[in-house]
């Protein structure tokens, strides 16, 4: 299961996968599908966080965000 990081409005949102779970894998698997996120360690300096990804949703057209978020979804299951 994934837990959202509590935020107010904004474009995207953070996500939090459980011990074990690497985003950096699961942007991999995304990007061949056609579905980008970023990877949360890259944004820590020692890059030692992979449990963690942003879905931003600022320049994704609204008819594809229920497919991202789809395709998304199936990808975690398989990981978990």
């Amino acid at each position: 299961m994934l837990k959202r990081t509590k935020s107010k409005g904004g474009t995207s949102f953070w996500l939090t996968g459980p011990e074990g779970f690497d985003a950096s894998s699961l942007a991999v698997r995304l990007r061949a599908k056609g579905v980008l996120i970023d990877r949360g360690q890259d944004y820590y300096l020692d890059y030692s966080e992979k449990r963690n990804f942003r879905l931003g949703f600022a320049y994704v057209p609204v008819s594809k965000l229920e497919d991202g978020v789809k395709i998304i979804a199936e990808e975690v299951r398989s990981m978990l």
